[in-house]
């Protein structure tokens, strides 16, 4: 369980480095229409964690549910910390740096789901 915190940790710090990449690269992708559509993209990305996750959980062993909530969880973090480092970087809200935190987000609210659908389906 120590491993996993330490994995986590430095998941964080690697997204929190990121947010100058982040920043440029949504800068030069010209991402403004992202930003409008921020809404479907929460929606969308937390729909695909849960099915994706939810695949897993639903196997009759509990340990592929684990592992795809773990790993998931790792990818949240990221695009969370690269979404707020780019947010700090650029000092106001950019298109790049909102779309990360809105996948971040998204993905973090449809892994939620499938943690509830494991700990009904396996816990109990």
């Amino acid at each position: 369980m120590k491993y996993l915190i330490w994995l986590f940790f430095s998941v964080m710090v690697l997204g929190g480095f990121s947010g100058r990449e982040i920043h440029q690269t949504g800068a030069e992708a010209g991402l403004t229409h992202a930003s409008q559509n921020l809404t479907l993209v929460i929606l969308a990305s937390a729909l695909a964690m849960f099915i994706v996750v939810g695949a897993q959980v639903l196997r009759k062993e509990p340990k592929y549910g684990r592992w795809a909530i773990t790993f998931m969880a790792l990818g949240c973090t990221y695009f969370v910390s690269g979404g707020i480092s780019a947010l700090v970087y650029a000092g106001t809200f950019t298109p790049g740096s909102l779309l990360h935190l809105a996948v971040g987000t998204g993905s973090f609210f449809g892994l939620l789901g499938a943690w509830f659908v494991y700990r009904r389906r396996h816990l109990n």
